[in-house]
């Protein structure tokens, strides 16, 4: 049977999907949308008059609609019981999947995009939203106590959906306070993405060390309560209280918080911004080197002006854990990751960096500059440091010199950098 799933090329939605055709043993092509005009166009509106992905192909006709896509490939592959054993099992299944949708969505959601920078949520609507997702999580973590999975003896879509939702969750803002206080949940999570199945999707999941914060301050609740007008007539009900000694001591502390208040926060130095002055303008090769179009001859520039006294460059490369390298969207995915947390240290660095080789033998590689000559700290707190090999370049070594060349000036598909072949290789800048 032929299965084409429109899809993104990550995110939970695929995600699941692909995890369930796993299991099911159904064999689904996915056809990646990068374009996303493509789903308002005639030809795909047809597929889904709604002009969303993703979109299941099938014999029958299109499908759309994530949970009834993956309904629809648990029942193909009805074998694998991804359903339950039983009819009561299959009633808790949909059970699990409706409570995903208007119990753990809604508020994951709100919890997540702000982090994502996807979207700005006013600060009061987050920290509701997190406290319903934590009581949506509370609830799993009491239905996990003493069970491997949420319904029956074997994995279900049930878990599949669940688990595919939190991901990002995992990754990114539940700390080991928090996946502490829900042991069983952690647990369950932990033995599913670490099966073979999950992690051909989704790679090795890191589980965040630090909560991330929302990208773009949010923004004040509209009608929340700090938003009303303050009531400054109870000041003057302060200052004519019997107590005329105190008064001034009130006043005196008053005006300490106030000055403390106004006081402008010291922002910690970065470490590179503490090194001695450099001759290299980073910024000014940046500029030059991506909108050459002769970049093997700017390269002769960057030599002549390059300061290893203030600089250094470095080969990075990933150790891939068991199973990973082996799907070119995941792998990119993996390494889009890695420059997604990156951003603050653009200002101290550029880097060709993506997936090299060929499947299912693919490599993340990159050939960094940045300021000083040592691991910065925005290297070193990523979560996957430890996964890397450094090997930093001899600029007095020709062979060197060449390999930085090869890895700054071929990124298109196809062409070669230490004898891999180009996949997918962007620029940080």
């Amino acid at each position: 049977m032929s299965l084409t799933l429109h899809a993104a090329q990550y995110g939970y939605r695929p995600n699941k999907v692909l995890i369930t055709a796993a299991y099911a043993g159904q064999q689904v092509n996915h056809n990646v949308i990068r374009d996303f005009a493509q789903i308002k166009s005639p030809e795909f509106l047809k597929l889904n008059p709604l002009g969303k992905i993703p979109v299941l192909e099938t014999p029958n006709g299109p499908l759309y609609e994530s949970n009834a896509i993956v309904r629809y490939i648990a029942r193909l592959g009805a074998s694998a019981n991804l359903y339950g054993a039983n009819e009561y099992e299959a009633g808790q299944v949909e059970q699990y999947l409706d409570f995903n949708t208007t119990e753990i969505e809604p508020a994951y959601g709100l919890v997540l995009y702000p982090v994502l920078g996807y979207r700005e949520v006013a600060a009061e609507v987050r920290q509701k939203a997190q406290n319903d997702l934590q009581n949506a999580l509370r609830i799993l973590e009491d239905r996990l106590n003493g069970r491997q999975f949420l319904v029956g003896n074997q994995i279900t879509i049930a878990d599949i959906v669940i688990a595919t939702t939190l991901v990002e969750g995992f990754r990114l803002f539940f700390t080991e306070k928090i996946r502490n206080s829900l042991p069983n949940l952690t647990k369950w999570f932990q033995g599913l993405v670490q099966q073979q199945n999950f992690s051909n999707i989704l790679g090795r999941v890191h589980l965040a060390t630090e909560e991330w914060k929302p990208v773009a301050s949010s923004a004040p609740a509209q009608g929340a309560k700090k938003e009303a007008a303050p009531k400054k007539e109870a000041a003057p009900k302060k200052e004519a209280a019997p107590k005329k000694e105190e008064a001034p001591k009130k006043e005196a502390k008053k005006k300490e918080e106030d000055e403390e208040e106004k006081a402008p926060e010291k922002k910690e130095k970065n470490p590179l911004d503490l090194l001695p002055p450099s001759t290299f303008d980073l910024y000014n090769f940046k500029t030059l080197f991506v909108n050459s179009t002769d970049r093997r001859a700017t390269m002769q520039t960057f030599w002549e002006t390059y300061d290893p006294a203030g600089f250094s460059i470095w080969i990075l490369h990933y150790q891939k854990a068991e199973g990973e390298g082996q799907k070119l969207f995941l792998t990119a995915n993996l390494a889009n990751g890695f420059l997604q947390r990156l951003d603050d240290f653009r200002k101290y660095a550029f880097a060709a960096h993506g997936v090299y080789g060929e499947s299912p033998n693919l490599e993340i590689k990159g050939c960094w500059l940045w300021r000083g000559t040592g691991h910065p700290n925005e290297i070193k707190d990523q979560d996957t440091y430890e996964y890397h090999t450094f090997t930093q370049i001899d600029v007095n070594n020709a062979d060197h010199r060449k390999l930085v060349e090869d890895y700054w000036c071929n990124i298109n598909e196809g062409e070669k950098v230490d004898g891999l072949t180009v996949q997918e290789v962007k620029y940080f800048k």
